[in-house]
């Protein structure tokens, strides 16, 4: 399942990376991968965290994202002050499009 969060043109390209990932993964303990993903379905709504804070705020997206739908993520934007970026990939951003995360970042850090 972890080559499924990359973007599909990149599975091959990435396929040493995402052999480095798994062997990472399986050395998670199983309670800890059900209590991150338990986590992860049952975590509040913090969307207000989006509107109210007046700090700056950046959302990254990966158009081919297939765990955060793109427009889903696009409409609870909508009214904030987050700079959202959006690479070309998906989900492993850090991975897939890593100079240009970088890039961002700097930029981020840097305002």
């Amino acid at each position: 399942s972890i080559s499924n969060l990359f973007a599909p043109e990149n599975r091959e390209k990435f396929r040493n990376e995402i052999e480095e990932v798994k062997n990472e993964a399986l050395k998670t303990p199983l309670h800890g991968i059900i209590a991150a993903l338990e986590g992860m379905k049952c975590r509040k709504n913090r969307q207000f965290i989006l509107k109210a804070t007046s700090y700056i705020k950046m959302m990254i997206i990966g158009s081919k994202d297939p765990v955060m739908d793109r427009a889903t993520m696009a409409e609870q934007l909508k009214g904030t002050n987050v700079n959202c970026v959006e690479f070309s990939g998906g989900h492993m951003s850090h991975i897939e499009n890593l100079s240009e995360l970088t890039y961002n970042l700097m930029r981020f850090i840097e305002k």
